[in-house]
């Protein structure tokens, strides 16, 4: 992400260690400027890959969150070849959740605008996920 910061990776840290821990897989960042934000290896495979979103409200404050159309094109692309799962991760104060792409009703869209306004290509369609759709991702104590 172009405007992450320590407190960001802070928080994508812990989310990693808390896929580890419940998926009992690796999780690799795949570093700044990319499409997705991690792969997921299990007994030296490829086992999923994974797009997160840290959002700072509890998660029963609105019934979506949005993935933007752009992330969830990139996601759908690496599905197609090898075949694992592709997931939708949200660490909202409260809880992580998740969903497979696979699960995702896509025509569900709307234009979003940020409000603080940090780049010009800050404007974009975005998928509605709603909430209760997505599986609770276990706190599990991170070896």
């Amino acid at each position: 992400m172009a405007f992450e910061d320590a407190r960001d990776r802070a928080k994508e840290a812990e989310v990693a260690a808390q896929m580890s821990a419940a998926f009992k897989c690796l999780v690799h960042d795949f570093g700044s400027l990319n499409d997705v934000d991690f792969w997921l290896e299990k007994n030296g495979k490829l086992a999923a890959y994974a797009e997160l979103k840290c959002r700072d409200i509890l998660s029963t404050k609105h019934e979506d969150v949005f993935l933007s159309v752009r992330k969830w094109l990139a996601l759908t692309l690496l599905k197609t070849g090898p075949g694992v799962p592709c997931l939708f991760v949200v660490k909202f104060s409260d809880e992580v959740r998740w969903i497979d792409i696979n699960d995702i009703d896509a025509s569900r869209t709307e234009i979003c605008e940020r409000k603080d306004h940090r780049a010009a290509n800050d404007r974009e369609p975005v998928i509605l996920v709603p909430v209760v759709d997505m599986k609770t991702l276990p706190n599990l104590p991170v070896a």
